[in-house]
């Protein structure tokens, strides 16, 4: 089958088109787009985001392909990095709190965002608490970071631009419930985030504890 008339117009990437339009029918919650400078990596998110607003799937016609193809659409919200980062801030409001609130319009809500790698520019990990709280205990109700009061801004900003991350234990709180430490690391490199971790566990003794009630 051939690709939807939308990403057809995307030259020179004929297996990465081939993927995107194999992916239009079930998204997954994030894609990276990778490539040099003139690629055509913007184009491509920019048809792939239209593909995925459009009813037909990427008519190249319609008023949500228009829209999205002028990154006007309602319900794409497009990032942009300011200067040399994308800061912690941006995230929050330009795609943490605009996920969680209702779509402008039926359909999907689509976030693009450019040159997500700045997050992690010149780093090999980005580290904060695996959550913005300590664990529930076992009494309670489990509420999750998007639940909680406190925005998991990590996951925000990893799950928006399909970024990897891995939590390992930090040490147990006043109260005696696990905290956790996270570590993100740039697109493709789960490597070097699971080495750090190693490292980390191995200079440690916090996988080695647990709340009174587990022991």
């Amino acid at each position: 089958m051939p690709p939807p008339p939308v990403l057809q117009r995307i030259p020179g990437q004929d297996h990465a088109i081939a993927f995107l339009a194999g992916a239009v029918p079930r998204p997954h919650h994030a894609y990276v787009l990778a490539g040099p400078e003139g690629s055509g990596k913007s184009l491509a998110a920019r048809a792939f985001a239209a593909a995925l607003l459009c009813a037909r799937g990427g008519c190249g016609e319609c008023r949500d392909c228009r829209l999205a193809l002028a990154d006007r659409h309602p319900n794409g919200f497009v990032v942009e990095p300011e200067g040399r980062d994308i800061h912690v801030d941006t995230i929050r409001e330009e795609v943490w709190q605009p996920a969680y609130r209702t779509a402008p319009e039926p359909g999907r809500k689509v976030f693009v965002v450019r040159e997500a790698d700045r997050v992690l520019s010149g780093l090999d990990a980005l580290l904060a608490p695996g959550r913005p709280a300590v664990a529930s205990p076992l009494d309670r109700e489990f509420r999750s970071a998007g639940r909680g009061n406190l925005p998991d801004v990590m996951g925000a900003i990893g799950n928006a631009a399909g970024l990897p991350s891995i939590a390992v234990p930090n040490g147990l709180s006043e109260a005696r419930l696990p905290t956790s430490l996270q570590f993100m690391g740039r697109a493709w490199e789960e490597n070097t985030i699971l080495a750090a971790a190693r490292a980390w566990q191995a200079i440690t003794d916090h996988h080695g504890q647990h709340p009174p009630e587990v022991s």
